[in-house]
């Protein structure tokens, strides 16, 4: 969180929050006058026109009333506003919400040249990665400040958890020792007194195991006062954060291939993509990824059979599984209990009890309908829910989405360790820096494939400025080989990724043609003639 605030003779503040119900009757031109205004500028439509242009506003998108924004354009309206008030003192809570990488990546810098100081609330541990130079980490209702960015935090955090640790196990070893060494003085004491009440009669006797005893007592009480100071003050046992725990397993045996899609294409307004073309292996990991609008959601509906393409097919392999998770947890009943959900599955009741604590649910709330429950309780029941189902082919969208930071790194670790597919729509770069060896990026209504995983992405990935589309990626003629709109060559990345789309489709179709069928023949002799192009390009 960048420094050097004003003065406090100065701060003035703004802060990203929800718009009121008379905010929202308001247009983004009218609201960002009330900014230039609130600046003590004359509104001049010429600074609003200029703010919307940074902010990926357009003429229309300036006459939209705020009640009719989505989540992504209250982001950038609020972000447009600030820029306007040339405040001294940010207040922002969650602004990455709803932005594509394009936008994050604008807010980074944005944030990083503020002249003033910005407080930031964020579970986007690559942005603050990025923008943050000292972390303040809230835990059982103690505030501790931290140098440096998230992973110096996560790093200082882990060697004082170790540290804290090493220590109370030193201490308990002690306070052992000294309980120990309590318990056998009070036992010769015991013995001693006892021995002392049976030698009355001889003087000399009586008066060796009377001092005996005294000097047994003194000890014991030292001990016993060393013992009660060291449980005063040792440091209590370091706590993990509360995490969900999770444990994939994917379930079914599949073949090279588990989900291949060919020539998809899709429009609603207006066209959102065509010629998709994809190979998804046994156990890979792809991230699809574009700017907000471009269609991901939507390509992933249409990959899980729950959208049909206008164009195009999906061929899902007979032994696979698929598996979805809404980003809105939809598929949950509302007027069920988070109980009765995972019974559903789980019919033994003190087991199902018992998988809901594992995911944070506590006594209570493993009892609350799941309308009443938060977002991010509903994302962990959905989570759940799908862990619970047998499934070798996870579909997700923003899986991340509402979770805390442990419970975000404990995703991120199960996914990695799934011996399944996935496929995942995220803007959570650091879930697909972690765990996707392939990023498929829409861009401008074609798809580019880079194999070195997020890292290639983006080194390579033509991002646009904050708001506006990124140049258009022509797609490959599957047939001719040539580029679709007769722009350059097709990059061998390009042909190798359709040859292997094509192949995998006839391959699935033979799994299933009868030899005798007469269209058999023609789809071996494309199946052959497609391989022997592959081996080539390979070679």
């Amino acid at each position: 969180m960048p420094g050097c605030g004003r003065g406090p003779d100065r701060l003035p503040q703004a802060v990203v929050g929800p718009a009121t119900a008379r905010e929202r009757d308001l247009d983004v031109q009218s609201e960002l006058m009330r900014a230039v205004t609130k600046a003590g500028r004359p509104p001049t439509p010429g600074r609003v026109k200029e703010a919307a242009g940074r902010f990926g506003f357009d003429r229309t998108g300036l006459t939209q009333r705020l009640g009719m924004l989505s989540g992504g354009e209250r982001t950038r309206c609020a972000l447009a506003r600030l820029w306007l008030e040339d405040s001294d003192f940010l207040l922002l809570d969650e602004p990455t919400n709803h932005l594509d990488i394009a936008g994050l990546k604008w807010l980074a810098g944005w944030v990083r040249g503020f002249p003033g100081t910005v407080l930031v609330v964020s579970h986007d541990r690559y942005f603050l990665d990025q923008v943050a130079g000292k972390v303040v980490a809230l835990d059982e209702g103690v505030a501790r400040t931290y140098p440096g960015n998230y992973t110096a935090y996560r790093a200082a955090r882990e060697a004082e958890i170790e540290s804290l640790l090493a220590r109370y196990r030193d201490e308990e070893r002690l306070a052992r020792k000294l309980r120990a060494a309590v318990a056998r003085q009070a036992n010769w004491f015991e013995q001693a007194h006892d021995s002392a009440g049976k030698n009355t009669e001889i003087r000399s006797s009586w008066v060796y195991y009377r001092s005996k005893a005294k000097a047994i007592s003194r000890r014991g009480q030292a001990l016993q006062r060393r013992l009660d100071r060291l449980e005063a003050e040792r440091v209590a046992r370091p706590r993990d954060p509360r995490t969900i725990r999770l444990e994939i397993r994917a379930g079914g045996k599949l073949g090279r291939f588990v989900l291949v899609s060919e020539d998809l294409a899709k429009a609603f307004a207006s066209p959102l993509f065509s010629g998709v073309n994809l190979a998804v292996r046994r156990g890979e990991k792809v991230g699809i990824v574009g700017p907000n609008g471009s269609g991901k959601t939507t390509l992933l509906r249409i990959l899980a059979g729950l959208a049909e393409p206008d164009a195009g097919h999906v061929v899902r392999l007979a032994a696979a599984k698929p598996a979805y998770l809404d980003q809105h947890a939809s598929a949950l009943h509302d007027d069920r209990s988070a109980l009765d959900e995972v019974l559903q599955l789980v019919p033994d009741q003190p087991k199902a009890r018992s998988l809901l604590g594992s995911f944070l649910f506590s006594e209570e709330r493993v009892f609350a309908t799941v309308g009443t429950l938060s977002l991010g309780e509903r994302s962990r029941l959905a989570l759940l829910l799908l862990l619970l189902s047998p499934s070798n082919l996870l579909l997700l969208d923003e899986p991340t989405n509402y979770l805390d930071l442990p419970s975000r790194e404990q995703v991120e670790a199960a996914l990695a360790g799934y011996e399944g597919a996935v496929i995942l729509v995220s803007h959570d770069r650091y879930l697909l820096r972690r765990i996707c060896s392939r990023i498929v990026s829409l861009e401008d209504g074609g798809i580019r494939v880079y194999h070195g995983g997020y890292d290639e992405y983006e080194a390579k990935a033509p991002i646009a400025s904050f708001g506006h589309a990124p140049e258009r990626v022509a797609s490959v003629d599957r047939d001719t080989g040539g580029h679709a709109q007769g722009e350059g060559v097709p990059t061998s990345d390009e042909e190798r990724l359709l040859l292997e789309n094509r192949v995998a489709v006839l391959s699935a179709q033979l799994a299933e043609l009868d030899p005798t069928a007469p269209e058999y023949a023609p789809v071996v002799e494309e199946f052959l003639a497609k391989a022997r192009a592959l081996r080539r390009l390979r070679r």
